[in-house]
């Protein structure tokens, strides 16, 4: 669904009365009264903002006036304070739909607020409602089940009931035929919505017929990573803007124009996947880390190895230079983030998180600090030692936050 791009809600400022539509472009704000949002939407053209409140109701605003339009309530005799309500508005914006697990899907005049009908759904609670892009499904999913309704015939025509579905979101295709859908082992399967019934497979990361990755899925550790890696987008576009550069499954790093699509080159030096990539502020090198733990560093004119490092004894997460390009940061399933030199290879410090993993890393714009975020929803920051280098294991964090 398009939306508008100069505002945004400030999820930062909602309390139980009120939110703030933040106006990008003038740096403005809005103040709306609300009783406890909990979900919002813009219409496809920007000129009306759909709330959805804890307590069973949405409200529909004009984003520049901020003027309350008219309030949709699919059950004006239930009252429930901590029901959800998800919404969404079609891709013509003529209709909106909202669900909650006591009316099922509510379909209104996106003009008027009124209502046009409902579809019971059952007992089965949902999370997520969503139009097809021509408009003539909605899809209802969670977590383990998902269900496709027919809006001229306001019949289920389709479900599906998975534990896989909690690895992404269904998706419609663009001429509503078929649905995606995640499947075992990070595949992707394509089911057509009229004949419900599965007609394609598609491999993902950590399935093909290779080798080069050696994870087994019935280890919960390496289950771990996996899922990790379904997020993990192993690419980089070099910093000319005109190369695309992407760790393949086969452990190769490939190279292509992205104006022709023409492959320039295989660089060849990893044994396992490659997953993190980073180029240095300078271009003149590149860094990747591959799920056995080794770490390259490649000299981007002649695309040479300048260094290889056994860095870790697991997947390598994540890769970041300093401004300079002259150290290299890089965190591992392994619950370690480690600190190079890249001329030398030299490790320079390391940390070991002892409860988990660093799946981000960064440093901020004046090497000052260090940023960790980890697995377990905490984002930790450290100080470098001024004037020296700065070695992790002298260091705790000065502070953290509980993302």
């Amino acid at each position: 669904m398009a939306a508008i791009t100069n505002k945004v809600v400030d999820f930062y400022d909602y309390n139980y009365n009120h939110l703030n539509i933040i106006d990008r472009n003038i740096n403005d704000t809005l103040s709306l009264n609300f009783d406890k949002a909990y979900n919002y939407s813009f219409s496809p053209d920007g000129t009306q903002l759909l709330i959805g409140s804890t307590k069973l109701f949405a409200k529909v605003f004009d984003t520049e006036s901020g003027q309350e339009l008219f309030t949709l309530t699919p059950n004006t005799e239930k009252q429930c304070d901590g029901c959800n309500i998800d919404l969404a508005y079609s891709s013509d914006g003529k209709r909106i739909a909202t669900y909650d697990r006591y009316s099922g899907v509510s379909l209104w005049n996106a003009k008027n607020g009124k209502l046009l009908f409902q579809i019971h759904t059952g007992e089965q609670r949902f999370a997520d409602l969503t139009f097809s892009p021509l408009n003539n499904y909605i899809l209802l999913n969670n977590d383990d089940h998902c269900a496709v309704y027919d809006l001229k015939t306001r019949a289920k025509i389709w479900e599906l009931k998975s534990k896989h579905l909690n690895n992404f979101n269904p998706k419609f295709s663009p001429d509503d035929s078929y649905v995606l859908i995640a499947d075992k082992n990070n595949t992707i399967s394509k089911y057509d919505i009229k004949k419900s019934i599965k007609t394609k497979n598609f491999k993902g990361l950590g399935n093909e017929n290779s080798a080069a990755i050696s994870f087994d899925y019935s280890r919960w550790i390496d289950i771990g990573i996996l899922n990790f890696l379904k997020y993990k987008t192993p690419m980089e576009i070099a910093p000319n803007g005109s190369t695309l550069v992407q760790g393949k499954i086969d452990s190769t790093i490939i190279l292509t124009d992205i104006n022709s699509g023409r492959t320039l080159k295989a660089l060849k030096g990893h044994s396992q996947q490659v997953v993190p990539l980073a180029y240095s502020p300078d271009s003149t090198t590149l860094a990747s880390g591959d799920a056995s733990g080794r770490l390259i560093i490649w000299d981007t004119k002649t695309w040479k190895i300048k260094n290889k490092i056994s860095a870790h004894y697991n997947v390598i997460l994540d890769v970041i230079y300093n401004s300079d390009g002259s150290e290299l940061l890089s965190s591992s399933w392994d619950g370690d983030i480690k600190h190079w030199d890249v001329n030398s290879g030299k490790l320079i410090g390391s940390i070991h998180l002892e409860k988990s993993s660093a799946y981000k890393i960064a440093f901020s714009k004046d090497d000052l600090y260090i940023v960790v975020a980890d697995l377990d929803h905490k984002l930790y920051l450290y100080e470098q030692i001024p004037k020296r280098k700065f070695n992790l294991t002298q260091g705790t964090p000065i502070r953290y936050l509980i993302l």
